[in-house]
């Protein structure tokens, strides 16, 4: 997590388009955090679970989830709208080929 001063639109800062970071709420994180430490306390030697993240877009969860090292997880958008959006990040953060 990092706080900027760069003003305007996120999109044009440097490295957004090449996919380097994602912007995402703090408490927008809690969620994967909590579950990938809880999950990893579990299993800690399994490197097979699969996550399912529901209403997952924009794709700051599904991206954490993905960079959390889990084998498979399952992105449910229900918006064809957000859906889209949520495809859009992870094509930009090349984390498409990794969800399902």
């Amino acid at each position: 997590s990092i706080r900027s001063s760069l003003k305007g639109d996120v999109t044009s800062w440097p490295e957004y388009d090449e996919g380097t970071w994602w912007v995402q709420d703090a408490s927008s994180t809690l969620p994967a955090l909590a579950l990938t430490r809880a999950l990893h306390d579990r299993h800690p030697h399994d490197k097979h679970i699969h996550v399912v993240d529901m209403c997952s877009a924009p794709g700051g969860k599904t991206s954490q989830l993905l960079c959390a090292g889990f084998e498979r997880v399952t992105a449910v958008e229900a918006s064809p709208r957000r859906s889209r959006r949520l495809m859009e990040n992870l094509s930009r953060l090349g984390l498409v080929e990794k969800c399902q």
